[in-house]
């Protein structure tokens, strides 16, 4: 907290932080004009070691804010499946196949995440630290200050004086909204992604003003690794689109500049693309009509949690929107249309909030487009979050300056209260993701009626001992999701662990039915028979359908019990 107060005394000295870039940079010519050598050499020092100092106190108030994260375990939330588990990202000969598979190594069957670039950072962390979670938390903080600084710094390069990018990159810093992605190793995705995406957008700006082509390829390449390290990345080459069609000086009167431009974004778009198809086929799982009915809802929810983030958990109990409702669709519809009408007419007039705005709707578009492949528990998740709060900082940065008949320093106060209230809510938010059952709890907090932390809670539960806490819990969420067939899948192995063999094996039957192509309920089931009839522990596994979405298995235990039969037979 000292720092970040420190770093806001510095911002209210009266000096030229609140010119824009333009204005400063006319100035410093005109210097050079008329002041001597040495003083020019001083001013420019002077200047370079204000920003080291800013750079400096943004570092340190990131880290002392999610210093905690150093102490926290792998979580059993991906981290054990993705990290500990996954022998693909123990080797270094595992690495072409990130390119041709998707994160879970499953092929090509229902794939929806393509990631390469994931393993690629799981893989270094691996042989950096092996499998000490302390060395793996403290790189990802690491990687999220870094994330941090290159935000500042295409802030400035964009023409954002100094005050403005300063505490912009600071509230985007301590929000709390990036909890999930700093805290959760296998949520670093979005930070790795953040790196890539402000670094190419940053190359792209000192290629448009300097036409220097190293930078292009740059951005390009870094374009490139974004959407390799997660889907949302694609939305760095439309931003570097979209700059050069309606602010970059030299490219309105350039046409050959202005489409090497657009040649350095798209082929990027165009690799990616190729690589993805090769490597794997998404199965949707709703229809078009539902992503358009849900995206509205969605993004006044996203929206909703960048202005207010108090209520945060890594779930929510948000359904899809079925049909066009006047409070989940309309509303937020025509809000969204208005806005998005808004931003054009700011962009006409090279307005950098209008910029931003699209920044919002740019970053977060792939999100709502994604409940055509997402799970139901997956359609809203903080991380979605991680580039779209940039815009809403800004936005909310630069807003501040335009309140009437405020002194030049109450603005610059208000955004240090904000500052500091943003990080007690943050540090607060991180305890929550200090353990698996504190995340859960969280989660059923905040959202009581989301099904997925209820099953990962009993399934906690019943490793610390304690079945009938666990067993009153798999119920009441089948009572909340009966056709939900992970739930009877949890009730029915939290029957077995109470005793109850009859009961569990009505539920295991029922998880089956609501979903016959999953292995696991097969194998527990015959578990359960196998020992009183074998014949219909056989039967069971027998009934699995040939796209089962792990055969081996199904086949492995079928083979076990026929051999044991034939031993009891001889």
């Amino acid at each position: 907290m000292p720092l970040i107060i420190a770093a806001a005394v510095l911002s209210l000295r009266p000096k030229a932080m609140d010119r824009d870039e333009s204005s400063t940079r006319q100035m410093l010519e005109a210097d050079e004009q008329v002041s001597p050598p040495q003083e020019q050499r001083e001013s420019t020092k002077t200047r370079r070691d204000g920003a080291t100092l800013l750079a400096v106190l943004l570092i340190a108030a990131t880290l002392s804010t999610y210093l905690q994260v150093i102490s926290f375990p792998f979580l059993v939330l991906d981290d054990n499946q993705q990290i500990v588990q996954n022998e693909a990202v123990h080797h270094w000969s595992a690495l072409p196949s990130y390119f041709t598979h998707d994160v879970w190594e499953s092929g090509s069957a229902g794939a929806r995440y393509y990631r390469p670039f994931l393993h690629v950072w799981l893989l270094v962390n691996y042989k950096l630290f092996g499998l000490h979670p302390m060395p793996w938390h403290a790189a990802l903080l690491l990687l999220y200050a870094l994330c941090v600084i290159l935000f500042w710094r295409l802030l400035l390069s964009a023409g954002i004086e100094q005050t403005t990018a300063f505490f912009t990159s600071l509230l985007f810093a301590l929000h709390p909204v990036h909890v999930e992605s700093v805290a959760w190793l296998t949520g670093g995705v979005d930070v790795l992604l953040g790196v890539f995406v402000f670094g190419g957008l940053l190359a792209y700006f000192k290629w448009s003003k300097s036409g220097r082509w190293g930078w292009l390829a740059l951005a390009g390449i870094l374009a490139l690794a974004a959407m390799w390290t997660k889907e949302t990345g694609v939305a760095l080459p439309v931003l570097m689109i979209l700059h050069s069609l309606f602010f970059a000086p030299d490219l309105r009167e350039n046409l050959q500049r202005r489409m090497m431009t657009w040649v350095g974004a798209v082929v990027p778009v165009a690799i990616y693309a190729l690589s993805r198809a090769n490597a794997l086929h998404t199965s949707p799982q709703q229809s078009w009509a539902n992503v358009a009915s849900t995206a509205p809802m969605l993004s006044s929810f996203f929206l909703r949690q960048a202005l207010w983030p108090v209520r945060l958990a890594g779930w929510y109990d948000l359904e899809i929107v079925r049909g066009w409702p006047v409070s989940a669709f309309w509303i937020p519809c025509v809000a969204g249309m208005i806005s998005v009408a808004i931003i054009l007419i700011g962009l006409k007039r090279r307005n950098l909030a209008a910029y931003f705005g699209a920044f919002w709707w740019i970053t977060l578009a792939p999100s709502l487009a994604g409940v055509r492949v997402f799970l139901q528990n997956d359609i809203a998740h903080d991380r979605y979050n991680y580039l779209a709060v940039a815009a809403v900082c800004f936005l909310v940065v630069s807003g501040l300056k335009f309140i009437p008949r405020l002194p030049v320093a109450i603005p610059r106060v208000l955004l240090l209260v904000l500052a500091l209230l943003l990080a007690v809510v943050t540090v607060r938010q991180v305890k929550t993701w200090h353990s698996n059952e504190a995340l859960y709890r969280r989660a059923l907090e905040v959202s009581p009626l989301s099904i997925r932390p209820r099953n990962l809670l009993v399934g906690e539960l019943l490793k610390k001992g304690q079945p009938r806490e666990a067993l009153q819990l798999a119920r009441s969420t089948v009572e909340l999701a009966p056709q939900e067939w992970e739930s009877n899948f949890v009730l029915g192995v939290t029957l077995l662990q109470n005793g109850q063999m009859f009961a569990s094996e009505g539920s295991l039957r029922k998880c089956i039915q609501l979903n016959p192509k999953v292995a696991v309920p097969y194998i527990v089931l015959a578990n359960v028979l196998r020992v009183t009839d074998p014949e219909q522990a056989l039967a069971v596994l027998r009934s699995a359908p040939p796209d089962v979405d792990d055969p081996g298995l199904i086949a492995a235990l079928s083979g076990e019990i026929q051999r044991a039969r034939g031993g009891m037979s001889r």
